[in-house]
């Protein structure tokens, strides 16, 4: 699976993070559940809501997510009111090759399909929008639907649940994208509303967003770490049977305009079992820019060293059949009469290709041929023991253990030739030291007899 990139930075001035306050009252937050059209609502706590909310967001898992917080230095009434932010967005989720987009904070009432557009680049998109309470909130997700499918859509003021399945496998994905609030009491409330959904889904789990709390006193520069509260997260991350995916880049995700706070508000948590199906996920941080927070990027590791190079070993002349391959391989080699050095570069290459494939082959073939040797040797040796030994006997027994001394010496020719191309590209490490130091004594003694 191409588990490529996502992005979540976020957009809430952290700059009063710490500040708690117990007086507000606790109005009732509408949760909408959304499966295929139908919407359901019941009550919860989360978080006091001035006014209605509709729309919803999802996200998805796959190449690329993004999140993207609110500008520094620019006073402006949404996220995406300016088109020099759309650009930025746009150009990010074309250049790393974006499936999920992720956007907290929009600061709008209504997401046109034109602005939506303007943000993913391209018209082959689903998204879903979570609308602002005047000038404070909003979320927006875009996927591609080729990636993912969604079923089921539940919406909150402080996260949104996506359930569906990812399409290359057919893997069932719960996507949780969380903005938290400040308050501690909707904090506890949200975690353990999102751990018991957690819990509940049978398939792989990836929770990204703006956790507005940090799990290390060394997550937080130039504020107060709040211990209590990162005792509670970290005890949410273990409950609901997650895993912080290791970030690279910057140590902090978000900085204060003056540069004087910065935390680790944003990550990505995956579940254990999707951990396990992809171990090489990681995630890094990239540059701000246009935002207070570090875009996040979170994909799989592959590891790419390139073709590899075709070497000749010795010992496959010694191999039955070898020479009639080659033989062969050179005259059904396609022809190239009006250049000739073209002519023997095609040969060369069409050999190659037949080398590999019979080499991969006969691997197979004597691992198989060895194992079959072993056991009838063992079965040989056996009737000897139990004295129904003879000349017949002997005679097969000597012939195995030829046969298995024919493929050590293969083996042993193999590694010969790979231990001698090993020392001539990497050398000794120690070589130097030793040279130098028998240089050294040399000069010694010959100083001493003069």
């Amino acid at each position: 699976m191409s588990f490529s990139t996502w992005w979540v930075p976020d957009v809430t001035d952290e700059e009063d993070e710490n500040e708690i306050s117990d007086t507000e009252s606790k109005d009732e937050l509408k949760v909408d559940d959304q499966e295929d059209g139908a919407e359901s609502t019941f009550s919860g706590y989360f978080k006091k809501s001035k006014g209605p909310r509709s729309g919803g967001s999802i996200i998805n898992l796959l190449e690329d997510v993004v999140k993207v917080g609110h500008v520094m230095g620019y006073n402006m009434e949404g996220c995406l009111a300016q088109k020099a932010k759309k650009d930025w967005v746009k150009d990010l989720s074309i250049k790393n090759k974006v499936n999920i987009l992720a956007l907290q904070e929009t600061k709008m009432e209504n997401m046109s399909l034109l602005c939506v557009k303007s943000c993913w680049g391209n018209m082959t998109f689903d998204f879903v929008h979570s609308d602002s309470v005047g000038n404070s909130g909003g979320i927006l997700c875009v996927w591609d639907p080729n990636a993912f499918r969604k079923n089921s859509v539940t919406l909150s003021d402080y996260f949104i649940l996506v359930r569906g399945v990812w399409e290359q496998n057919g893997m069932d994905l719960l996507i949780v994208v969380v903005y938290a609030p400040h308050d501690a009491k909707e904090k506890i409330m949200l975690w353990d509303y999102l751990a018991s959904e957690i819990n509940r889904w049978r398939g792989k789990v990836v929770v990204m967003g703006d956790f507005n709390e940090v799990r290390f006193w060394s997550d937080r520069f130039g504020s107060i770490f709040n211990a209590q509260g990162a005792n509670v997260f970290n005890s949410f991350i273990s409950n609901a049977g997650l895993v912080e995916v290791e970030l690279g880049g910057c140590s902090f995700t978000w900085c204060h305009k003056t540069a004087k706070k910065m935390s680790k508000l944003d990550m990505f948590l995956v579940s254990d079992n999707l951990l396990h199906m992809y171990p090489h996920l990681y995630a890094i941080s990239l540059e701000q820019f246009l935002s207070d927070h570090h875009p996040i990027l979170h994909r799989e590791h592959h590891l790419d060293y390139g073709p590899t190079p075709f070497r000749f070993f010795h010992y496959w002349c010694e191999i039955d059949g070898f020479k009639n391959l080659v033989e062969d391989a050179w005259k059904d080699s396609p022809n190239n009469e009006g250049n000739a050095m073209l002519n023997l570069m095609g040969k060369f290459k069409f050999l190659k290709t037949k080398i590999r494939i019979w080499n991969k082959t006969n691997m197979a073939n004597q691992k198989n041929v060895k194992s079959k040797l072993i056991t009838d040797l063992e079965s040989v040796e056996a009737e000897i023991d139990r004295g129904m030994g003879n000349e017949e006997i002997v005679a097969n027994r000597m012939n195995l253990v030829k046969n298995l001394q024919d493929i050590n010496n293969l083996n042993s020719m193999e590694m010969a030739q790979k231990s001698n191309v090993k020392w001539a590209v990497e050398g000794d490490e120690n070589s130097s030291f030793f040279h130098g130091t028998i240089n050294k004594k040399g000069m010694f003694l010959r100083s001493g007899e003069l």
